[in-house]
């Protein structure tokens, strides 16, 4: 008999990889509405509700507050969110800490797993 394991090949991901499969969603854009004003750089942040029903304000205020930072941001309603400094795709983590450093805002003051939603592994 056969072991399960025999019959496939173990696969690693990297990150770019897990992100394809795990990052974006309505939900995670409504957890970046929360972030950008828990620092200030939106007045309004979005629920995730709501945004089921209707994500486009919260995909503009995400990219709004984003921008604000220098940080493009594609929000996308089924799959990834995409996050781009310098022209260079970056991942949602380092969007934060790039927005944190520029808002003057400490790592360590912010509870960086309230803002991950359950499809991101942040």
């Amino acid at each position: 008999m056969k072991m399960m394991t025999e019959n496939f090949s173990a696969e690693i991901m990297d990150m770019e990889q897990l992100d394809e499969v795990s990052g974006g969603h309505y939900d995670e854009t409504c957890k970046d509405t929360e972030f950008l004003k828990d620092i200030g750089l939106v007045d309004i942040s979005h629920s995730e509700f709501v945004a089921f029903f209707c994500s486009g304000p919260a995909r503009t205020t995400a990219a709004t507050g984003w921008s604000k930072v220098g940080i493009s941001f594609i929000g996308n309603y089924r799959s990834i969110n995409e996050y781009y400094y310098n022209g260079k795709r970056i991942f949602r983590d380092e969007a934060m800490k790039i927005a944190c450093q520029k808002k003057g805002v400490k790592l360590t003051d912010l509870s960086l797993h309230k803002y991950s939603s359950y499809y991101s592994y942040y």
